[in-house]
């Protein structure tokens, strides 16, 4: 198969979530790279309210499609859901624009970090304890020492949810959240979905 000329490189970033201002960041930084090897970037955003703008004015999804359609291959720099979740190579692929990254699948898998967590564990791959939890939950009831990681489960931000006094029966300061590095998480917002705490290995 002949190797594909590539000149033209569409770059996604920002998102409708809490990790717009990363992704913009990102993106920035990738453009950076197209362009010092001498490529045409083709700098493409995805607003705080998932619409799309060019040159940071609003266009038409069918407009943005054409120019992505226009481009050799795809870079999308996109956190968090919606973005790095498999729902923008799903829409890459369906127009067939090639892409950098993860397909549809894996990136479904790998930004729910709880389903992550099962299907390393069923290959034998060790993980940090951890559990699915909601605000009914009593802190006596939990089988993991401190300290923990807390996240929203399945929505996954780039920071760990400030814990919420009162939930489980403890206050942050006896609840401390330990270093990401160390941990393997799942949680969720305390009020309105289910939790999941993870302690370090």
């Amino acid at each position: 198969m002949p190797e594909r000329t590539i000149r033209r490189v569409a770059v996604i970033g920002g998102g409708a979530n809490d990790e717009h201002d990363v992704s913009l960041a990102s993106a920035a930084a990738v453009v950076r790279a197209v362009r010092a090897l001498d490529l045409t970037a083709v700098p493409l955003t995805i607003d705080r309210r998932g619409g799309w703008r060019v040159d940071d004015a609003p266009v038409p999804p069918a407009e943005a499609i054409h120019l992505l359609a226009s481009c050799d291959i795809a870079f999308p720099v996109l956190h968090g859901v919606d973005g790095e979740d498999g729902a923008v190579a799903g829409l890459l692929r369906l127009t067939r624009v090639p892409f950098v990254g993860s397909p549809v699948r894996a990136g479904a898998l790998g930004m729910d970090k709880w389903v992550t967590k099962l299907v390393a564990e069923e290959l034998g791959i060790r993980t940090a304890p951890g559990m699915l939890v909601d605000g009914r939950v009593d802190a006596a009831d939990l089988s993991l020492e401190p300290p923990f990681v807390v996240k929203p489960w399945p929505a996954f931000g780039a920071k760990p949810t400030p814990w919420t006094p009162g939930v489980f029966g403890m206050s942050p300061s006896t609840l401390p959240v330990a270093p990401s590095t160390t941990m393997t998480w799942v949680a969720r917002d305390t009020k309105t979905r289910p939790v999941a705490l993870s302690t370090d290995t």
